[in-house]
């Protein structure tokens, strides 16, 4: 019964892991079938080929069916499944990045994924706390209630803004290219035969 559950979570993970030469073929041919640019341009202007870029979709994915993971979880009332898709949240993107080679932006990203939904549910647990104590007074059992309630919805609210957050930030910055990736593949281009 679970595997009509795990195949998406398995097709997202087989996704962000194939080999981008796989993938490239698929450019290559868009490429192929394209015109020509309107205007020439020289052979040292022209960016290398396998430039990095961003793998950020990939995350995501991996993000998507770890959501799928936890609601449906929560949804059918197995705490296993959720904790799946908890320990997938975590993991997963960061395996990604491993995969890709950069091991730093791996750990920048795991200590992100568990930082911000936390910091931010603390946050808006105390945020929501102090705005039922100042909105009721703070003096009868109901303004304690208020606390309570607010405070809930505020950690709610907060740790879902740190996941937004985390999830964000990995495929917008993490997964993304920087200027030394982009050097090295330029300086591969201009020594390689060809």
């Amino acid at each position: 019964m679970r595997t009509p559950v795990l195949a998406p979570v398995a097709v997202a993970t087989l996704l962000a892991f194939t080999p981008r030469a796989a993938l490239a073929a698929d450019d290559d041919a868009a490429q192929i079938s394209s015109a020509p640019p309107t205007s020439p341009v020289s052979v040292a202007e022209e960016a290398p080929r396998d430039e990095p870029r961003s793998y950020g979709w990939q995350t995501l994915l991996v993000d998507g069916g770890a959501l799928s993971l936890v609601v449906v979880g929560v949804a059918r009332g197995e705490r296993e499944l959720s904790g799946l898709g908890v320990g997938a949240y975590a993991f997963g993107p960061p395996a990604v990045h491993v995969a890709h080679g950069r091991f730093g932006r791996a750990g920048i990203d795991l200590a992100s994924r568990v930082v911000l939904p936390i910091g931010a549910g603390a946050a808006g647990v105390g945020f929501g706390v102090l705005l039922g104590g100042v909105a009721t007074g703070g003096d009868d059992t109901g303004s304690l209630f208020a606390m309570g309630l607010l405070g809930f919805a505020g950690g709610v609210l907060g740790v879902a803004s740190g996941y937004v957050a985390a999830v964000a930030i990995d495929a917008a910055v993490l997964a993304a290219p920087d200027k030394a990736d982009v050097a090295r593949a330029r300086a591969r281009a201009r020594t390689s035969p060809g």
